[in-house]
């Protein structure tokens, strides 16, 4: 199997019985990553444990190289947590100090101690007395975490990747690969490894006798009071804005590398933009801001980040990628990928990163505001789901049966079932996955969504508030899955750190505090973020309307270089799985070709295509090594 190795992360294994096989875990321990410059890696050793955990130098608070460290143990609980964290941290405190002051607080708090860590981080403890590990992820879920129990021990990793390279969990899980297609990123707790599986954001694993998830984290969005009259509003505004200010720069500045210059991923839209403003104000020579940009200007966001620099006086550089460059690319980009997410700006997010200069070690990115903000949007959807609710929670288990019916019935009938099956989910989510009767033909048997981490939020949400439903939905599950793991990966492939000012609990408590007016009116949110733009930039800048980043799928599929799906066809890699019918794979490739702009056929067949990229390069697929194909 061939295997990119990860840049940094942590992996472990814990015996839970006498018998071990140290020789084989010291291997994938260490051959499931590899060392940069920048990397200290530190060894946490117990009876019972082994943990290694890889590190941004700049993280750990310690030079690079590799360092050995007895487990903290507190009150017979042993642990080890690895990641990022604002403001807990001493400018010169060693890393098994930090260790045990988290370990100490969770032998009092328990899982809620989890709420105090202020950053992107997973944690396990193993409870030797109890017999019980614990394995937590933080509330956001930029950090991802792997379990898996095998003879005698639990192994655990922040990467797939690194039980790849170890031989373990061959086999695939068929439930996560029809939900990747159905979602376009594979939703905890499932994962592509079969017997694998992944912590929940916010969340705390504990696997004992038996294994169970419980949720630490409490709700990041809150509405907050209401101001009636407009001019108090506009007071209120007016008084916050220099408290923003100071919560913003507080939380930029903690990202920032002691030396060096920094990297600001900047689209021109409000998130980045009053990243930029921060920079400006903090250290604007040693910022440089970057944009990827297309050649087609109706959907070129370069212009507009050029003139935020422009007004902010900030270095800034700008990457077109080239057919070649994406040809490339998809596969080098599959090649970091522990499992796939279908984020269409993920390519193009990785190349522009790919083109910094050497000395730009940190990347600062915008991902995680809107939680706080809440995102408002039209009821697509609402009523759809209120009625299934309303229906389901009547009919019970007899809805299914009566959908099924009705899928074989008249053509009246089968266009309602339909319009129900499609899933409410779409409302979430800025593409369209494979549906539910297409799955069903791929995998000849049903398939169902019931239990995914999304319905199970979904059920006990109230209907009647979209609003706090779709933030949930968006922030909670899809970011985690799919937005900040481009961003991670991506950094983490180029050997760089990458830092989420917005993420920071003291900039989250106080957009929670605040009114509900100044985070959302009149259908737009972020407006005390709106007001300090209006303060800071160009009234241009502030005025123009900005969608989200585009990316063209066909510049992957009519690539002259490289066409992608006729040769992932050709070498029969599309058929993921031997069961699959090729008609349906035909199928999908002519509606693509008859109508290539249309984006469901796109993104359909582009998530198809990246997870038999994904899953092809691990067995050695490199269609620029040789004529065959292979490696």
């Amino acid at each position: 199997m061939s295997i990119t190795p990860v840049t940094f992360g942590m992996a472990g294994v814990i015996y839970t019985e006498p018998c071990r096989n140290e020789a084989r875990d010291e291997l994938w321990l260490t051959e499931g990553f590899r060392i940069t410059p920048w990397t200290a890696r530190c060894e946490w050793r117990s009876d019972e444990m082994t943990v290694v955990t890889y590190h941004h130098a700049q993280e750990a608070l310690v030079s690079p190289g590799s360092y050995q460290f007895q487990a903290p143990n507190v009150a017979g609980k042993q642990g080890v947590v690895f990641g990022q964290f604002f403001e807990l941290r001493e400018p010169d405190q060693q890393p098994e100090a930090f260790n045990k002051i988290i370990l100490t607080a969770f032998c009092s708090r328990g899982a809620s101690s989890f709420r105090d860590l202020n950053g992107t981080w997973a944690a396990v403890i193993w409870d030797g007395d109890g017999r019980q590990a614990h394995f937590a992820r933080d509330s956001i879920g930029g950090q991802t975490l792997y379990v898996a129990q095998l003879d005698g021990k639990i192994v655990f990793a922040t990467d797939l990747r690194a039980f790849y390279a170890g031989g373990m969990l061959r086999s695939l899980d068929e439930e996560a690969i029809a939900q990747f297609l159905h979602y376009l990123y594979v939703p905890a707790p499932l994962t592509l490894a079969d017997g694998c599986i992944a912590v929940l954001p916010g969340s705390v694993l504990s696997i004992g006798l038996s294994a169970q998830q419980e949720t630490y984290a409490a709700p990041r969005f809150v509405r907050g009071s209401r101001i009636v009259n407009e001019e108090d509003i506009e007071r209120e505004l007016e008084s916050q804005l220099p408290l923003f200010e100071d919560k913003l720069l507080t939380a930029v500045a903690d990202c920032l590398p002691k030396s060096g210059r920094v990297a600001l991923t900047l689209s021109g839209g409000k998130d980045s933009s009053v990243l930029a403003v921060a920079l400006s104000k903090i250290c604007p020579d040693r910022v440089l801001a970057f944009t990827v940009g297309q050649s087609d200007e109706r959907i070129n966001e370069a212009n507009d980040a050029a003139h935020v620099c422009r007004a902010l006086r900030l270095a800034h550089q700008c990457y077109v990628p080239t057919d070649d460059d994406l040809a490339r690319g998809i596969i080098e980009f599959a090649r970091i990928q522990d499992q796939p997410f279908g984020d269409p700006a993920a390519l193009p997010y990785f190349l522009g990163m790919s083109q910094l200069p050497e000395d730009c070690t940190v990347v600062i990115d915008g991902t995680g505001n809107d939680y706080y903000f809440g995102i408002p949007s039209p009821d697509r959807g609402l009523w759809r789901y209120k009625r299934r609710v309303e229906i389901q929670a009547k009919l019970g288990p007899l809805w299914l049966l009566i959908l099924k019916l009705m899928s074989v019935g008249p053509s009246s009938a089968r266009r309602l079932s339909q319009i129900w099956r499609r899933p409410v989910e779409e409302s979430f989510v800025a593409w369209e996955g494979w549906s539910h009767s297409e799955l069903e033909k791929l995998f000849g048997r049903d398939i169902s969504f019931a239990d995914t981490q999304l319905w199970r939020v979904m059920r006990v949400a109230d209907p009647a508030d979209w609003l706090k439903l779709l933030t949930e939905v968006v922030c909670g599950i899809w970011e985690p899955h799919a937005a900040y793991r481009k961003a991670i990966y991506s950094a983490q492939a180029l050997g760089k750190s990458i830092r989420f000012p917005f993420t920071d609990n003291r900039f989250a408590s106080f957009i929670q505090g605040l009114p509900e007016q100044l985070k959302f009116r009149d259908g737009v949110n972020k407006q005390i973020l709106r007001a300090y733009m209006k303060k800071n930039l160009p009234r241009e800048i502030v005025e123009k309307p900005k969608s989200g980043f585009i990316f063209d799928l066909n510049r992957l599929f009519v690539n002259p270089v490289f066409r992608w799906h006729e040769e992932l066809n050709k070498a029969g890699l599309l058929r993921v799985l031997p069961k699959w019918p090729q008609q349906s794979i035909d199928e999908l490739l002519k509606r693509r070709d008859q109508s290539p702009g249309d984006l469901r056929w796109q993104q359909r067949l582009y998530a198809l295509c990246l997870l038999a990229t994904v899953l092809a390069v691990k067995d050695g697929y490199d269609p620029f090594s040789s004529n065959d194909r292979k490696l």
